[in-house]
């Protein structure tokens, strides 16, 4: 997009805007309701929640994958850990798109700056990870 060239901003706005993006928390579960509670009350509160679509793939073989490859830095939740992002709740096509970069080295994938363990991974894998992902997110 040629019109954001001329729009770059310091580093430290860029910083500031991250870390203000990394804090929002998006509700991904249904909101309880009261038998009090009318339908317009109730379409709100669930126009809040995000939900992510299940990701197709074998699930079993996501988990094992995702046991053995991701959760050291990502954390067994997949909720990231420290400056290592969450996966879970994250929209599949983002993460897909994500995890082509780094196998074609567009982004490096760990702190070393080496596409990592997704070079080693066929592309059903990656699908298995990502259906193993959106099973684990509470809907």
């Amino acid at each position: 997009y040629p019109y954001t060239q001329e729009r770059e901003l310091p580093d430290e706005d860029i910083d500031a805007v991250s870390a203000y993006l990394a804090k929002i928390e998006l509700p991904t579960q249904w909101p309880e309701f009261k038998d009090s509670d009318d339908a317009l009350t109730r379409l709100e509160a669930m126009d809040r929640v995000m939900i992510i679509p299940r990701a197709e793939g074998n699930i079993e073989n996501g988990k094992t994958l995702y046991q053995k490859e991701c959760y050291t830095c990502h954390g067994t939740d997949g909720r990231g850990r420290g400056r290592f992002p969450m996966l879970v709740g994250q929209y599949t096509n983002y993460l897909k798109k994500q995890t082509d970069a780094y196998r074609k080295g567009e982004r490096p994938h760990d702190e070393k700056g080496v596409t990592g363990v997704l070079n080693t991974l066929k592309d059903q894998d990656i699908q298995d990870v990502l259906a193993y992902l959106t099973s684990i997110q509470n809907p």
